[in-house]
């Protein structure tokens, strides 16, 4: 393909543009996961401390509740956040 008075440098700009909002998404997305997380724990914390539960059989039902919200998310990587097409 050939560029006619700083084509390159415009494609070049370009692209650049395209790679800073993959980023940016990327790194949006990981903080919205954290953020669900943390307020997932949060509200179970509230729960456990509204109800002053305690004991196994407790643990045991959240857990249960926390897979289940978790099966949601089955499209999502197990074990690690979403990566940048440069590995960062």
């Amino acid at each position: 393909m050939d560029f006619i008075n700083g084509g390159q440098a415009l494609l070049e700009e370009i692209s650049s543009m395209i790679e800073q909002m993959r980023q940016t998404l990327y790194y949006g997305a990981n903080r919205e996961i954290i953020r669900l997380f943390w307020n997932i724990g949060h509200r179970i914390s509230a729960d456990i401390l509204n109800n002053k539960r305690s004991g196994p059989r407790m643990l045991t039902d959240r857990t249960a509740l926390v897979q289940s919200i978790l099966l949601t998310f089955h499209h999502f990587p197990k074990t690690q956040s979403f990566r940048s097409s440069s590995g960062k």
